[in-house]
């Protein structure tokens, strides 16, 4: 692939979207990966515990993988997000980034549905082995496909109800909507679960585009299979893989937050804008000062964020700042596509960017690395930095793919 194109993924939800299905078409479209999965599981904590499984299957109607992870018998799945944190503490920092955010969405979730805090959130069937192998396993996957951008079709979310250990919950469960807020959705149909709420967070995660037609080259089709048979529908995700130009960027949509702020303490505002800012989707936070009415200074607040979390930024505004009305808008943006990348050295482990410019590539390390060096020079991370292009740049057989 050329510096001018871009790996782009669309996500054809068929039959919805389960952890296992994600992983089984992510495994289906990238196969050399699984390797890598299989050694990335036997040295961590999932070695003892959890056996990955992948075999081929037609379903009768159309052939694709099967993942499933064989958890011990008899296991105690009830694990706090306290729990989840620790036993992805020794992933690698992109894997357990990314693992970390899934499961802080089905979190969130939870913690508005029972209303209790995160921290007393206690995972039941997401928190079992299965589940977590799932989402590190996705989170890998990810990782390693070096996708630029995602889009999805309409969530089908089913109907009827489904046995948890919360009970006999209707579908959509609870959960379930909460994480998808700001998606879009299909309630309706067969009497049964479509979307688990470890498939939402996933989606939520990936933030895709939600549009009815793609346009690209089509280099790899991904299919997982889910566990249930018998259904009318195939209970399959699909994954078509393209190749896109970069063209002047990548088009999506964001939340846009506006309001200004003429009688709140700079100091209780600074803690109120920490607190927005640590809000799962929200991107960014900007303040401006200004003069309002009656010559009166002001702090215009902005705040930017995912579009499945508007809601949720919005009543944050309300309750954090004094603002007593704010102006909201999904907005179109342009972006350059970018990915994630670790450079340096096993004593400077640093974390950078590489966006995808119209005629280069540019790669930044992650200021908050950079803050945390010790004894280190910019010198030598400005060397990480040009050694990692050298090596994109010179090693026999790079094709640009990624």
């Amino acid at each position: 692939m050329s510096n001018e194109d871009y790996r782009y993924i669309h996500i054809d939800p068929c039959g919805g979207v389960a952890g296992d299905m994600m992983l089984a078409a992510l495994l289906d479209a990238f196969p050399e990966f699984l390797p890598e999965l299989e050694g990335l599981f036997s040295a961590s904590p999932l070695r003892e515990v959890a056996v990955l499984r992948v075999h081929e299957d037609n379903d009768r109607r159309i052939r694709g993988l099967h993942a499933n992870v064989k958890p011990p018998k008899h296991e105690h799945i009830h694990r706090s997000f306290s729990d989840i944190r620790n036993i992805l503490r020794d992933f690698p920092a992109l894997i357990k980034e990314r693992a970390s955010d899934i499961f802080h969405r089905i979190a969130v979730a939870e913690a508005r549905i029972h209303g209790v805090s995160i921290d007393s959130v206690h995972f039941h069937e997401v928190g079992a082995w299965d589940s977590i192998a799932d989402i590190v396993g996705v989170s890998f996957l990810i990782e390693r496909a070096e996708v630029q951008a995602w889009s999805s079709g309409i969530l089908p979310l089913g109907a009827g109800s489904v046995e948890t250990a919360h009970g006999i919950l209707p579908v959509p469960a609870p959960a379930t909507l909460e994480i998808l807020r700001g998606c879009e959705i299909e309630v309706g149909g067969p009497e049964v679960e479509r979307v688990t709420p470890t498939g939402a967070a996933i989606i939520a995660h990936l933030a895709p585009t939600f549009c009815n037609t793609v346009q690209g080259r089509l280099m790899r089709i991904g299919t997982g299979l889910g566990k249930k048979r018998g259904l009318r529908f195939i209970n399959a995700v699909r994954l078509f893989v393209l190749q896109k130009s970069h063209g002047a960027g990548l088009d999506e949509q964001v939340g846009v937050i506006v309001c200004e702020i003429d009688d709140q303490t700079p100091e209780d505002l600074a803690i109120a804008l920490e607190h927005i800012r640590a809000i799962v989707g929200v991107l960014d936070v900007i303040q401006n000062p200004a003069i309002g009415k009656k010559g009166r200074a002001v702090i215009q607040l902005q705040v930017l964020t995912e579009p499945s979390v508007l809601e949720t930024v919005i009543s944050s505004c309300f309750n954090e700042t004094t603002s007593l009305g704010v102006r909201y808008a999904l907005q179109s943006r342009r972006v350059l596509p970018r990915r994630a990348v670790e450079v340096g050295s096993a004593n400077v482990p640093l974390r950078a960017k590489i966006a995808n410019r119209p005629h280069d590539e540019t790669i930044k390390v992650e200021a908050d690395d950079l803050a945390s060096i010790r004894g280190h020079s910019a010198r030598q991370v400005l060397r990480a930095e040009h050694e990692h292009r050298r090596y994109h740049e010179q090693t026999p057989g790079h094709d640009h793919e990624h």
